[in-house]
């Protein structure tokens, strides 16, 4: 079970890679600036986005005893793990505890940097509204001197 977590992590870490890439040929390939510090901002947060649901879906699997099928020998494998998972829950609770506070930390990092690049977005806009309204300024008292 840790072993497909595993996978699964290395599968999504392989798509993203891919996907950056992707996107930094083709915002090199582009003449147009503004496009691509507009992209790669977006493909950053849905990488970070995807990594921390990874990493919430693999902090679940700490501490689960994997499921046997029914008889008498897995019984008693099961309840030897079981026991195994209290025996060494003073050791693993300061772990999970310290990875379920790195994996809110990530949370809210993300967040705060998705409301920051909505922000800079909007900001740029307005810097753009604001150079258009500068330039037909410009315009006009360049036609006011002539």
């Amino acid at each position: 079970m840790i072993n497909d977590g595993n996978a699964d992590i290395a599968d999504v870490l392989q798509r993203i890679r891919a996907k950056l890439r992707a996107g930094l040929e083709t915002g090199f390939r582009s003449d147009d600036s503004s496009s691509q510090s507009e992209q790669t901002p977006l493909k950053t947060t849905a990488a970070l986005q995807g990594l921390l649901a990874s990493a919430q879906m693999a902090q679940r699997q700490v501490a689960v005893v994997n499921p046997r099928r029914p008889g008498l020998m897995n019984n008693l494998i099961q309840a030897f793990k079981k026991l195994l998972r209290r025996i060494f829950t003073w050791y693993t609770r300061s772990l999970v505890e310290f990875h379920l506070s790195i994996l809110r930390f990530l949370d809210e990092t993300t967040a705060i940097l998705d409301h920051d690049q909505s922000r800079i977005a909007d900001l740029e806009k307005k810097v753009q509204a604001l150079a258009q309204e500068i330039a037909e300024l410009q315009q006009k008292s360049r036609s006011s001197l002539d």
